[in-house]
């Protein structure tokens, strides 16, 4: 009896995927742009596939894309408005052979959409600032606040997008097998929308030391946004020191912990429930 269903892979086929892994890792290489066409986030073990690059893997296999279907929610209640987009995208060859599809959906209740982070300034006065949560950003403190009816209603279109953007890099990532190499659970994170502060009268970043400091605020506030922590930081650029909140979680804290060692920052103790983060060997 037979107790492998799957058919063996021939030698020609096993060839011709070889040169597929190969023609992969080559356009990751030489053609796409990390920033633009992918994006690395810290402590993820693989490059998030973006939109840009998700139209340039179509491009470089002579595919085509075709939204199927688009199912939607819209509930135009003008106090409590509501809007979830479900898309699915299939991918044909220039012989007009459908390879696959892929499904994606938003909805406006994901944090993204149903919150926005503004300065103090700009936090509604009925709301208390005590129990918002809050984050850090460029020594600025900025505030979580809910969307407003009429900031869902202007987003809606934004909201199909991206339902339509998630289908698309799904449908390309497992028709082109290019999700050996990267993955699409965090393709958005960088577009969580965060107000700019005003400019402070911080020290110009003029040297390696607080160019150092200067990554670790990416690095942290990329972590914060990616695994939704509710804790603040502040970096005092004169010293310069780094204090970070207490994480609970020993493996998010280990990733974070490995990626500020890499740029020469490392945790030198505790204090009043704060980590306290300064250059290795005081460089």
């Amino acid at each position: 009896m037979d107790n492998n269903p799957l058919p063996a892979i021939k030698d020609k086929d096993a060839e011709e995927v070889s040169n597929l892994v190969n023609k992969l890792s080559n356009f990751y290489r030489h053609v796409l742009k990390q920033g633009t066409d992918y994006d690395i986030i810290p402590g993820t073990p693989k490059p998030t596939l973006l939109k840009p690059g998700a139209e340039l893997l179509l491009r470089y296999f002579n595919l085509r894309a075709e939204i199927k279907s688009m199912q939607s929610i819209e509930n135009t209640d003008p106090n409590n408005p509501y809007f979830q987009y479900n898309v699915t995208i299939a991918i044909y060859n220039s012989n007009g052979e459908k390879l696959g599809e892929g499904m994606g959906s938003a909805n406006s209740r994901e944090t993204k959409f149903a919150y926005r982070w503004v300065s103090e300034k700009n936090v509604p006065a009925n709301l208390d600032k005590k129990i918002l949560e809050k984050r850090v950003n460029k020594g600025e403190v900025l505030y979580k606040i809910p969307s407003s009816p009429s900031e869902i209603f202007s987003i809606a279109n934004t909201i199909m997008k991206m339902a339509q953007k998630r289908a698309l890099v799904s449908a390309v990532l497992m028709v082109t097998g290019a999700s050996r190499i990267f993955t699409q659970d965090l393709e958005d994170y960088a577009e969580n929308e965060i107000i700019q502060p005003p400019k402070t009268n911080e020290p110009e970043i003029k040297n390696n030391k607080n160019e150092a400091f200067e990554k670790a605020d990416k690095i942290i506030s990329d972590f914060i946004d990616v695994h939704d922590l509710k804790i603040g930081y502040t970096i005092n650029w004169e010293v310069p020191e780094l204090k970070i909140d207490y994480i609970n979680d020993t493996k998010i804290f280990g990733d974070l912990e490995r990626n500020l060692n890499r740029i020469g920052i490392e945790k030198v103790g505790i204090e009043n429930g704060e980590s306290i983060w300064r250059l290795k060997n005081g460089r």
